[in-house]
């Protein structure tokens, strides 16, 4: 085998590693106070960043062993690997991927409050629908950014939408012309230490549990 090189490329492992579930959550870094007039004031004290509970499929236990021997070469926390969701890889109008497969979408312009940006390159009269992932990755070294849209988007005859909102905020480093991923969007991720688990399922089977975080370094 090669050596292996980070963050682990999603054919390396990603697509390997026979998930069944990755359930993906916005963490907030918030600092609360009340007030005297019993309320409360909250302050993002850190960038919002995405944490996925993930379980595999049952199998036999030689081949969770195996897998959990490729996690092991991430050496706990220390590096990290390209994490999608294969319950949802596609965007739901385009669930095989066939319309998206041939088109270069790009970053049309990002909105000065940093919440919405403009899409371009998308098919003509395609709908990307609320909840839509995506994920962008560029710059030397890489970084990579996972959004998820907050409402529905269409494109025009030529392949460009309106503003459309979404969540967590862009980064600084994003800008106009980069490409976007929406087939199968990835976050850059560590695991979460000492979360990885293997629980039996029957007398002959069992999965791999584990908890990652995304992270914003780049490299």
């Amino acid at each position: 085998m090669p050596a292996v090189t980070f963050p682990m490329a999603t054919v390396d492992l990603a697509d390997r590693m026979m998930v069944e579930t990755v359930q993906w959550q916005l963490l907030e870094f918030q600092e609360v106070s009340g007030t005297g007039g019993s309320e409360f004031i909250a302050a993002d004290m850190a960038p919002r960043v995405w944490e996925a509970e993930v379980s595999t499929v049952a199998a036999d236990l030689d081949t969770i062993e195996a897998l959990r021997a490729r996690f092991n070469l991430l050496d706990g926390a220390t590096s990290s690997f390209y994490l999608y969701d294969p319950a949802r890889p596609n965007p739901s109008t385009d669930p095989t991927g066939a319309l998206l497969a041939g088109e270069t979408v790009t970053i049309s312009a990002i909105e000065a409050n940093r919440k919405e940006l403009r899409f371009a390159g998308l098919p003509p009269a395609f709908t990307l629908r609320e909840g839509t992932m995506f994920s962008v990755t560029a710059g030397a070294p890489a970084r990579t950014f996972l959004g998820q849209l907050g409402a529905d988007v269409a494109s025009n005859g030529a392949g460009l939408t309106l503003p459309v909102e979404l969540r967590p905020h862009l980064r600084a480093w994003l800008e106009a012309g980069q490409t976007v991923q929406l087939l199968k969007p990835v976050a850059k991720v560590k695991l979460v230490p000492r979360s990885m688990a293997v629980a039996q399922v029957t007398s002959v089977t069992h999965r791999l549990r584990f908890t990652a975080r995304q992270t914003l370094a780049a490299g």
